[in-house]
């Protein structure tokens, strides 16, 4: 019986949300960049998938974005779709992030489809 309790255990220790270890589902801020104003987060974590959304201004100009990707452990990555910002910014593009040992900052890198990359750098609020 004791061998069957602990199987158990150990299987519901290994389901992909305990492997994915603390949720990342939470207000964050974007601090990449001085010009990153008023910028507000909200990734949503449920098992490996993330779905994250942004609001932001950009010397002056209101920024939407969201995105749809995976966490596997301390890598984030998701694609991106930018649905209000700057006439001439590529819309689409992909952001890669690394979760510190903490879970209160992702660092990486986006990069849209003109092969454009540059820093990302998220801090938690909430």
């Amino acid at each position: 019986m004791k061998a069957a309790f602990g199987l158990i255990l150990l299987l519901l220790l290994l389901t992909p949300a305990a492997l994915a270890g603390d949720s990342i589902s939470g207000l964050w801020e974007e601090v990449s960049t001085p010009e990153h104003k008023s910028s507000v987060v909200i990734f949503s974590q449920e098992g490996e998938t993330i779905h994250v959304a942004s609001y932001w201004e950009f010397r002056g100009q209101k920024v939407v974005w969201h995105g749809k990707g995976t966490r596997k452990g301390n890598l984030v990555k998701y694609s991106y779709s930018t649905t209000r910002g700057p006439s001439k910014w590529e819309p689409y593009g992909v952001h890669d992030l690394t979760l510190s040992k903490d879970g209160k900052t992702m660092t990486g890198t986006w990069k849209n489809q003109k092969k454009q990359s540059g820093p990302l750098k998220f801090i938690r609020k909430k």
